[in-house]
């Protein structure tokens, strides 16, 4: 028996784990359906480039056919490890626009704006205890771009710790002394793992929440073969990301009734807005080829060779080529000049295989990616089947509103544009045949739905709300459910116009104190 049970040690069930069990008396389990996260790769900065491709340490989910991307399927990728999607995925530390919190709040969420969330969003920070210097090695060509970005009518901001709005700055990495800084190393560290009433599962799978007249009691698990069950005196947190909130959810008879009843499993709950208002950011790359050599790690022999001797000073110093993840600054834009805030953001990145689509093969050059910060379009997860190990059905629904194409489009000439600034045409960077060709709005858009893909932010499944069809209410607590939250990206009613990590685990740094003072 546990005071708390945590179903997925991802981004937020690190931090919560961590908080819960500071008290001695409290004791915490926290279930993580991937392994500990012993490799030296991943404690590697640059190695987040690749990470979540490999499938070793991340779900890969197909999606159903798009039709607004011609039909294509996009591959999802969640972390599966401990650390979840902040060991795998390329992230940053980017607090999201002022006016996104501000509307979780005007949409009902008492406690939610942006002056509520500040403090949290500092205390989180503080614990990453991130290194003060960005770019390590790639500055020049980081310059180059913010100058472009300037030249473009965007102003510098000195950094993107703050709501900063629309300009371009350098980008803060997580890396902490030269080291890959995630939620399970910034969080879990061994001193907290080492405490007697924290118990942590890795390679645990969760089958279902256990559910007793409307109130969760624990969790049933599959571990070392076998089938086990935990039992929670006080409650049950559920922190296992947009897509696999809502899936365990549906699988313990939440959810949809008609949906769940059609796959045989007993309805403890009709809540119909589990799996509803899926969205995420959508991804355009445009990668530059340049004449010379413009990155030292290009997929030739010779930067093979360069990688070699980069990855043994890297091991001995944890400093040079690999100590960041060549993605070292942005720029958030605006699709129409009225907007005050930011609904599009372009990213640089000076190794083009970096970016996720890079189309560059073996050449020299560099990347921008275009990200879809506030789209429309609103998908669902549902259940395939009542097996847990099946893998649910996900459909994004990329572009189904015709805002989202304009806005890609828009947001793609202004990437254009930014590129196309004398401090860049210097590399004497050229694009490909394919985004060449591109260059009314109706090849752009071609390319739009041939090309895009995922950013792998995927939120709103769980959504926070007080109407019929969200899922938790402002504390967090699952709407006729007691004894159950769920506390991830699932949660957000709007998904931020920023990389969703800082605010993920602001989210958690908020639950945590929500939760205790529901025990107090």
């Amino acid at each position: 028996m546990f005071d708390y049970i945590i179903i997925g040690g991802g981004t937020a069930g690190c931090v919560l784990a961590a908080r819960l069990s500071e008290k001695p008396n409290t004791t915490v389990a926290l279930l993580e359906a991937g392994a500990a996260p012993d490799h030296v790769v991943l404690r590697c900065p640059a190695a987040a480039a690749v990470l979540a491709r490999t499938g070793q340490w991340s779900t890969q989910l197909a999606t159903l056919a798009q039709p607004g991307l011609n039909g294509r399927q996009v591959t999802l990728q969640t972390g599966q490890i401990l650390g979840g999607s902040s060991a795998t995925q390329p992230a940053h530390w980017q607090p999201a626009q002022r006016e996104d919190y501000d509307h979780w709040a005007a949409e009902g969420n008492v406690g939610w704006g942006a002056d509520d969330v500040l403090p949290y969003l500092h205390k989180a920070q503080a614990q990453l205890a991130l290194d003060p210097d960005d770019a390590p090695h790639d500055l020049a060509l980081a310059s180059q771009f913010l100058q472009g970005a300037q030249s473009a009518d965007y102003p510098l901001h000195a950094d993107s710790l703050h709501f900063a709005g629309r300009g371009a700055s350098l980008l803060k990495q997580l890396r902490h002394q030269g080291v890959r800084q995630t939620a399970a190393s910034a969080y879990l560290q061994r001193t907290t793992l080492e405490r007697t009433n924290l118990r942590v599962f890795t390679e645990a799978h969760a089958m279902r929440i256990l559910i007793d007249h409307h109130r969760a009691v624990g969790v049933e698990f599959v571990h070392a073969g076998q089938t086990m069950q935990l039992h929670a005196a006080g409650e049950v947190v559920l922190c296992s990301g947009a897509i696999g909130s809502a899936h365990l959810l549906m699988l313990s008879g939440i959810g949809p009734h008609k949906q769940l009843v059609q796959k045989g499993i007993a309805t403890v709950h009709h809540l119909p807005g589990v799996g509803q208002t899926l969205h995420d950011h959508l991804c355009l790359t445009l990668p530059m080829r340049t004449p010379h050599a413009t990155n030292p790690l290009a997929l030739t022999l010779g930067g093979l060779w360069t990688f070699a001797r980069a990855w043994r000073q890297w091991r001995s110093t944890h400093s040079g080529l690999l100590a960041g993840n060549f993605n070292p600054a942005g720029a958030f834009i605006v699709s129409e000049d009225h907007l005050r805030t930011p609904d599009l953001q372009v990213s640089l990145y000076t190794q083009p295989w970096a970016a996720r689509e890079h189309m560059l093969g073996w050449a020299s050059g560099y990347a921008c990616s275009l990200h879809l910060l506030r789209p429309a379009s609103r998908g669902r997860v549902a259940l395939a089947s009542k097996d847990p190990f099946a893998a649910p059905v996900v459909d994004p629904d990329y572009l189904g509103v015709r805002f989202d194409m304009e806005r890609m489009v828009r947001g793609f000439k202004v990437m254009r544009t930014i590129l196309e600034q004398p401090s860049l045409k210097t590399l004497g960077g050229v694009e490909l045949a394919s985004t060449a060709r591109a260059r009314n709005d109706v090849e752009i858009e071609h390319f739009l739905r041939e090309n895009a893909h995922s950013a792998h932010h995927m939120a709103g499944t769980c959504r926070m709300g007080n109407s019929a069809d969200d899922v938790v209410d402002a504390q967090l607590r699952v709407h006729g459910i007691a004894a159950l939250r769920v506390v991830d990206a699932s949660v957000m009613p709007r998904l931020v116009s920023a990389d969703p990590l800082a605010t993920t685990l602001m989210i958690a740094e908020k639950a945590a104190d929500l939760l205790q003072a529901g025990m107090a």
